[in-house]
């Protein structure tokens, strides 16, 4: 029995608790993973009956709940604890009393200048662990890290080149290959994006050492979601957006999973995390994990936004305004070409407006959008790209009645639209031209705001909103999505 023989880290943990407990002659050991704030154990010694040692070496707990633990991520040190000491901590007494233990130690397991795991053992004898047993482990454990090293090496080798050295999660490259495995598949594949609400207020009221230590227990909930979720992947894309990857689960039940989870709370420093939630339930059967990133992305930010006007007592249409459907255009824009400079890629005028499109359809509460251009001098549009939201997935399409082609020519709005212009159109609206109230009658919508403009090479491009409900006066709304889509036809510096 020797740890230098393993060569499977299950196998190890196995050797690596017996040991120790023999080492030690304590009752019980146990060694387990520390995963951001999380414990959870990997092996018990000696094998123990499903429910047994419950809190104390066999199950899974957070950091927040037991301070014992955080102190042991935070500063890298084991501890001991005496059920018959008033000063020791009360919360892992309980843990021992409730199992019928007297004392406990734990030392970490310092692997890659992180804690990987903890090493856990307790006595029923009311038998203190003395300095030189703690030392004696804190040497054991040493080696149980080189041993894992060892084996370790080729996983380790992947993880640079995947993880973020911060929180450990998977990075973006991890949630790009992730979301084209689900894709490919051809199960329902759903894309999670959280953003933590505070982050810049607790750097600069705490310290970026407390802003890492917030991002490390986001990462934590973050994880609880991808375990809650079987075959799903956990990434931070970077900075304070996180996002989960899920396979063959319906967007209902990742929602579930997701508020569950949030519920639970325990972020540090009042913090708060804001998601949302894109699935190819709700997108074109050709949606691109791209395409789904930004849908999600879109739903976060406007998530991010309804919690702000809950706390500021919300404004106009129910949270809609100029500056908010402004605001929520621009943040797509914003995301898509931060993330083409990520790749280091070209994004073409369609690709941003129909970034735009999206996060417009859902910020003025739209059901429909849809992306059309035509050549220079020519005068008929053709369909570029489609979509409805994420909210409304059974609609009709308009191109389902009326096919990809239309002619431009035949609505003066329309042709001025291709100018730069804008327009909208009410279904009941007596000035409206007759071939815009016919679309509307015809798939029973009941408004539609439009706008466009020409790129720089002539081609000339037409961005539509189609409602069937009305929360907001499409005048109203008309002069940001104009603004919004002349900034994608150029697009961001």
């Amino acid at each position: 029995m020797r740890l230098d023989g393993c060569t499977e880290v299950s196998d190890l943990v196995v050797t690596a608790a017996r040991l120790a407990r023999l080492l030690t002659g304590s009752t019980v050991a146990s060694l387990g993973r520390v995963d951001q704030d999380t414990f959870r154990a990997m092996t018990v010694d000696p094998p123990i009956q499903e429910g047994a040692w419950t809190g104390l070496a066999a199950s899974e707990y957070r950091a927040s709940k037991r301070p014992a633990l955080r102190a042991l991520i935070r500063d890298r040190r084991g501890w001991v604890v005496d059920a018959n000491d008033p000063d020791s901590d009360q919360t892992e007494i309980e843990a021992l009393l409730a199992n019928g233990m007297s004392v406990a130690v734990a030392v970490p397991v310092l692997a890659h200048g992180s804690v990987w795991g903890q090493l856990y053992l307790a006595r029923r004898e009311p038998t203190p662990y003395t300095s030189e047993e703690v030392a004696l482990l804190e040497v054991f454990a040493s080696l149980v890290a080189g041993a894992l090293t060892r084996i370790d090496i080729a996983t380790q080798v992947e993880r640079l080149v995947m993880a973020d050295p911060l929180t450990g999660l998977p990075n973006r490259r991890a949630a790009d290959s992730a979301v084209a495995a689900a894709l490919a598949s051809g199960a329902v594949t759903c894309v999670v994006m959280c953003d933590v609400d505070s982050l810049k207020r607790i750097n600069d009221e705490h310290g970026h050492e407390r802003g890492d230590e917030l991002l490390r227990s986001v990462a934590d909930v973050v994880r609880r979601m991808r375990d809650a979720l079987p075959g799903s992947t956990a990434v931070r894309l970077g900075g304070d957006e996180f996002c989960v990857i899920t396979v063959g689960i319906p967007s209902a039940d990742v929602r579930d999973v997701v508020d569950a989870e949030l519920a639970v709370g325990g972020l540090p420093y009042g913090a708060t995390l804001s998601y949302g939630i894109a699935s190819t339930e709700h997108t074109d059967p050709e949606a691109t994990g791209r395409s789904l990133f930004r849908l999600a992305d879109a739903a976060q930010y406007r998530a991010k936004r309804a919690r702000h006007l809950r706390v500021s007592g919300g404004s106009r249409y129910g949270g809609i305004t100029q500056l908010t459907v402004l605001d929520d255009g621009l943040a797509a824009l914003d995301a898509l070409t931060r993330d083409a400079r990520a790749r280091d890629v070209l994004v073409h005028a369609g690709d941003r407006l129909s970034a735009v499109a999206i996060a417009l359809t859902e910020s003025v509460g739209a059901m429909h959008w849809y992306v059309s251009s035509c050549e220079p001098s020519a005068r008929t549009l053709r369909l570029v790209n489609r979509g409805s939201s994420v909210s409304r997935p059974d609609t009709a399409f308009l191109i389902d009645a009326f096919g990809q082609d239309f002619a431009s020519a035949a609505n003066p709005s329309t042709a001025r639209a291709l100018d730069g212009g804008a327009f909208w159109v009410h279904v009941s609206d007596p000035d409206g031209h007759p071939h815009e109230r016919h679309l509307l009658a015809a798939t029973d919508a009941t408004a539609v705001v439009a706008a466009g403009g020409p790129d720089a090479s002539g081609r000339r491009w037409l961005v539509e909103l189609y409602f069937d409900s009305l929360h907001v006066d499409v005048e109203y709304v008309a002069t940001p999505v104009r603004a919004v889509v002349a900034a994608a036809i150029v697009g961001l510096p």
